[in-house]
């Protein structure tokens, strides 16, 4: 068994990890409120374009059953913002490089032997050797359910001396739901303090009218203190 670097992935063996591609992913989009998977032909493009390193694992039988997909330029990846990666690890984006994991998968027929581990052994090392940082992003349930960040933790120290997991940033998502009305409904609702009219048009189902606004005062919401009718004023105080 061995596992190798492919620059292209295509054909037949690119539907067959598309398809295992889809089989890992497609449960998480109940588990998490982002969408947690590339669609079909942004996955084969990432397969396909020799940018993104594919890390392929073989049987014995030279049959490919596992891969691992990461992107050494995250500019690769629209879900990812490079300037985001810049501001927040100098040392790696201006000195090294910063690399991206889409996905480390193994197939059924190859599931709960040693791939897995040694594909993830397998990206650490690529990463050591080019001097680069890996960046991933998982759901809640990536975290606290199947351990994604600790078991990758736990595999990057069995490979060096010092490894440091560090959390960058956070999604939230939150529902909000009101009921029981406080005021009437008139034929125009004031909000804001009674600075801004509100046709109650807008209260009624959702459907394809569109409402024209050019005839009503706009608030430019850029200073909290504007009302309808006063020109607006920047954070500074200058009039723009």
């Amino acid at each position: 068994m061995e596992i190798t670097i492919q620059g292209c992935v295509s054909g037949s063996h690119a539907t067959a990890f598309l398809r295992l591609y889809q089989a890992a992913f497609s449960p998480l989009a109940e588990l998490g409120a982002q969408r947690q998977q590339l669609h079909d032909d942004e996955f084969l493009a990432c397969l396909e374009d020799p940018r993104v390193l594919k890390l392929v694992g073989w049987d014995d039988a030279a049959r490919p059953v596992a891969m691992a997909v990461m992107a050494p330029d995250l500019a690769l990846l629209p879900w990812f913002s490079p300037a985001f990666f810049r501001a927040h690890l100098p040392e790696h984006t201006e000195r090294t490089r910063v690399y991206g994991i889409v996905a480390i998968l193994v197939h059924p027929s190859a599931q709960g032997g040693p791939w897995y581990r040694a594909l993830a052994e397998a990206v650490a090392l690529k990463a050591w050797a080019d001097a680069a940082v890996v960046v991933f992003d998982c759901c809640r349930y990536n975290v606290e359910v199947f351990p994604l960040p600790a078991t990758l933790l736990q595999i990057g120290r069995g490979l060096f001396d010092q490894v440091e997991l560090v959390e960058l940033d956070t999604q939230h998502y939150f529902a909000l739901d009101a009921s029981g009305l406080r005021r009437s409904l008139e034929e125009r609702i004031e909000l804001g303090g009674g600075a801004v009219g509100l046709d109650r048009r807008w209260l009624g189902p959702a459907d394809d009218t569109v409402i024209e606004l050019t005839d009503e005062a706009v608030v430019d919401l850029r200073d909290a203190t504007a009302t309808a009718g006063e020109p607006a004023k920047d954070v500074d105080g200058a009039t723009p």
